[in-house]
């Protein structure tokens, strides 16, 4: 029960990381410009940016699940399939959360620190260790502000519970949108920060 909660939660650590680091090396070398090149758009340049990473964690993440469910002869009640999905958009909107963070703060020592101190305690705040019921006011409302905190609910539905499908569409949905808006913030904050190469450099 712990490893299945365990893995998903450091590869969100990892993922996010991943993407403050891809985009804030790029603000510390001063290369945004290069990269982003002359007039070009930034939400292409960070997808493409950002899919390799996304493509090997969440590989790596797909596996460990299949790994920890049928690769000990765990049929699961509920739609690994579901689950799966769920967990490339986690690795999605973690992995887009750390860009943005980097183009917004435009200084990747403060995105990477910010990613770990938003990731870093996503297991703790989750409710699988400790209830969410028993959080006072403000843990309960950081825990719910947190992706990992909506996907492990869906992952726990699915593969401890076996709850209709139905039941987790919602977090599917809000992890696309969280994606979205995530991406259209770091494509924002990147745009604005090709136009001020001064602000370029900052570790």
């Amino acid at each position: 029960f712990l490893g299945a909660a365990l893995i998903p939660a450091l590869l969100h650590i990892l993922a996010m990381t991943a993407g403050a680091w891809t985009v804030g090396r790029e603000l510390r070398d001063r290369t945004l410009g290069d990269w982003l090149g002359a007039g070009g758009s930034a939400a292409g340049a960070l997808l493409g940016k950002l899919a390799w990473p996304w493509a090997t964690l969440t590989l790596t993440g797909l596996l460990a699940l299949v790994g920890i469910t049928w690769g000990r002869g765990w049929h699961p009640p509920g739609n690994l399939w579901w689950v799966a999905a769920a967990l490339a958009l986690l690795m999605a909107v973690s992995i887009t959360a750390g860009a943005a963070l980097a183009g917004i703060t435009r200084s990747l020592r403060t995105a990477l620190s910010g990613a770990g101190f938003f990731a870093a305690p996503a297991f703790a705040f989750s409710g699988v260790a400790f209830p969410l019921a028993g959080m006072p006011g403000s843990a309960r409302a950081w825990a719910e502000a947190m992706p990992f905190t909506h996907y492990i609910r869906l992952q726990i539905e699915q593969l401890q519970m076996g709850a209709p499908v139905a039941t987790s569409v919602s977090t599917v949905v809000a992890l696309i949108l969280a994606t979205a808006v995530l991406g259209l913030l770091g494509a924002t904050a990147l745009t604005l920060a090709h136009q001020r190469p001064d602000t370029w450099g900052s570790r």
